[in-house]
């Protein structure tokens, strides 16, 4: 008697599960972070806070891929009749599906991890230097914004190993390191020179900072950081376009470094430009997010659905009690700038912050 060949009743089944498996995946990938409590650590009881490694949403998804694929995998060996081509090669294909779903959910939960520990580097180490951090000029005075060679060797010297470095473009197009004046140094295209036109890069490298300090290139620092493993830049660019161009050039030329550079940026909208360069590290920067018109909505969106290394803001905004208990609400880091004496560093990690920028790098001058 011949066997019915109709439906094949099993292969629905599967495809069924596939379908499902699909709408519990990206339920999980688009759940705000209320869902996604690191496991592992959350079991340690650690509170939500802290327990932002393996996010909930890519574990889950993964395993349940990796319990389909072991059902498959049995049928396939143990079930399918290879005479009967059908079956066999629908099972394969059903197969093949749920394997490159995991290998995909597994690289985003990768993704995850490391954005964990860099938020674990930050917590830990607390002090994230900014612009270079304070330096003595050769006439005695101590000076900020310097963004220097100088800068960068003492603030290494002294221990600092989370670094912010301001990049502005020179005339002729090279990325260097130069902080723009604000209202009070209008004269300034950069701290330490009373210069308002955008310089050549050939002037800008002849420039002496505060009369005695060496300017920097972006090449500089790479090429510092190559000799230094254990240094971590975060970028600070303030034209939004320039972002792009400045993660661009690092990219082609400095591809071995992205795992140690954490990129700011100040709009919603470079998230996705940023993330397709092949970086992973990003911290939403609120700076230029005007505070009497400020759209909450927008943040609350960025954090709950985009994976944040966390949220920078002043010192202001901090202690705005509505500004502030929006931002912890959103349960993603937060970092605050710049901070400069003890009594405000102790005040803002009792608050909550993870981290905080600041010209500070002595460390008997840090909380």
């Amino acid at each position: 008697m011949k066997k019915n060949r109709g439906i094949d009743f099993k292969f629905l089944l599967l495809l069924g599960t596939g379908f499902i498996f699909i709408a519990v995946y990206w339920y999980f990938k688009n759940a705000y972070y209320d869902g996604n409590l690191g496991i592992i650590r959350f079991l340690k009881g650690e509170n939500s806070i802290v327990a932002y490694g393996f996010p909930l949403k890519y574990t889950a998804a993964w395993f349940v891929c990796c319990v389909f694929l072991i059902l498959l995998l049995t049928i396939l060996f143990r079930k399918v009749t290879w005479a009967n081509k059908v079956k066999g090669l629908s099972t394969i294909f059903v197969t093949v599906f749920y394997i490159v779903i995991i290998v995909r959910t597994f690289m985003y939960y990768l993704d995850e991890k490391d954005i964990a520990d860099v938020r674990d580097l930050i917590r830990e180490n607390r002090y994230i230097t900014h612009a270079g951090g304070y330096i003595e000029t050769e006439d005695g005075n101590t000076v900020f914004y310097t963004n220097s060679k100088e800068s960068l060797l003492n603030s290494y010297e002294k221990g600092c190993r989370l670094m912010e470095f301001d990049f502005n473009f020179t005339s002729d197009g090279v990325i260097v390191c130069a902080h723009p004046g604000t209202e009070e140094y209008a004269g300034m295209w950069s701290y330490g020179v009373m210069e308002s036109e955008k310089p050549t890069y050939e002037e800008f490298s002849n420039w002496k900072l505060y009369g005695s300090l060496t300017p920097m290139t972006l090449d500089d620092i790479a090429n510092f950081m190559r000799e230094h493993k254990d240094m971590w830049l975060v970028t600070d660019v303030k034209k939004n376009k320039k972002v792009k161009a400045v993660c661009k050039y690092i990219n082609e030329n400095y591809p071995d470094l992205k795992d140690r550079i954490i990129v700011q940026i100040y709009a919603d909208k470079e998230y996705n430009k940023i993330k397709k360069l092949g970086f992973k590290y990003i911290i939403f920067s609120l700076y230029k997010y005007r505070i009497d018109t400020f759209d909450y909505s927008i943040v609350e969106k960025t954090a709950k659905t985009k994976d944040l290394v966390g949220i920078a803001y002043s010192t202001e905004r901090a202690s705005m009690e509505e500004f502030y208990e929006n931002m912890v609400s959103y349960n993603v880091p937060m970092y605050v700038h710049t901070v400069n004496d003890k009594d405000s560093m102790k005040k803002y990690l009792d608050m909550g912050f993870e981290g905080m920028f600041t010209d500070v790098v002595d460390s008997d001058d840090l909380y």
